[in-house]
C-alpha cells in the first residue's frame, strides 16, 4: 500500500502529527510526507482544501482514498484496513494521482 500525507509547515495539526507519521512501521506500506507548499512541483492538478489530507492506494492499485483525515494513527490504520478488506469501490486511479505517484522519490508505477 502507498500512503501520501499532505501537510504544511504552518499547520499545527500536521506538526503535532509528524512524529507519529515518521514512526509508522506497517509492513508493506510506503509512506510519504508531502508539504503542499515546498513540493508544489509534484502537486499538479491536486487541490488540498483541508490539512492534513491523505491519498492512500491499495496494494493491488485497484482502490484508493483521498480526503481530509484526523491526525491520528488509529484513523490511518482504519482506512488502510478498510482498503485491504475491499470496503472501497474499485476505480481507476485519476491522472492527477498517477502523476503524483510518478514524481515521488523512488517513483511508484
Amino acid at each position: 500500500m502507498t500512503l501520501i500525507l499532505f501537510c504544511a509547515d504552518w499547520c499545527s495539526s500536521c506538526r503535532e502529527f509528524k512524529p507519529t507519521f515518521d514512526a509508522l512501521n506497517i509492513p508493506g506500506l510506503s509512506s510519504y510526507w508531502v508539504d503542499i507548499e515546498n513540493e508544489e512541483h509534484i502537486m499538479s492538478g491536486i487541490e488540498v482544501e483541508n490539512l492534513p489530507s491523505v491519498f492512500i492506494l491499495s496494494t493491488d492499485k485497484l482502490s484508493w482514498y483521498f480526503g481530509e483525515i484526523r491526525p491520528s494513527l488509529l484513523f490511518i490504520e482504519k482506512i488502510l484496513a478498510d482498503l485491504e478488506a475491499g470496503k472501497f469501490e474499485s476505480k481507476p486511479i485519476e491522472a492527477r494521482f498517477t502523476n503524483l505517484l510518478q514524481n515521488l522519490p523512488g517513483a511508484i508505477t
